[in-house]
């Protein structure tokens, strides 16, 4: 079918053509990726937020260690992780959702660790960032697709 038709179509239906984000995918994108992490929990926290997107968090569900630490908090992180997989992976699995997406959402989740750990004393930063690295390998081990 002619691109110009089948926007016609979709159009007539009320959805948005495939590959052309719709304002819930463009604010996902915008809240995982080019936000800071202070700014992406500001934005979990009004009550304005957009009901189209999944906000839920389990937090960290990391067995027996959890998402925090002497040496490190990850809690925020894993929120964000959670609203990108959550989002991402319901959105439109077929377009949104897949290996190379799972791949960016997991590294910001390393990279937004990280962050956390460089707060953190110089002793300390260093045991937060090798638990980084556990979190972020379990993820990328055993989290999906």
């Amino acid at each position: 079918m002619f691109p110009f038709l089948m926007s016609l179509v979709f159009a007539a239906f009320g959805a948005t053509t495939p590959h052309q984000p719709d304002d819930s995918v463009s604010l996902a994108r915008r809240l995982v990726f080019s936000t800071s992490l202070a700014n992406f929990i500001t934005s979990t926290e009004v009550s304005e937020r957009d009901p189209r997107l999944d906000w839920t968090s389990d937090g960290c569900s990391a067995p027996l260690v959890g998402g925090t630490g002497r040496s490190f908090d990850f809690t925020n992180a894993c929120r964000r992780h959670d609203f990108g997989y959550r989002n991402f992976s319901r959105i439109d699995a077929g377009i949104w959702w897949d290996a190379p997406m799972r791949r960016r959402i997991d590294d910001k989740f390393l990279a937004d660790m990280r962050t956390s750990c460089s707060r953190r004393s110089t002793r300390d930063r260093l045991i937060c960032r090798g638990w980084a690295l556990v979190f972020y390998r379990t993820v990328r081990a055993y989290a999906g697709p």
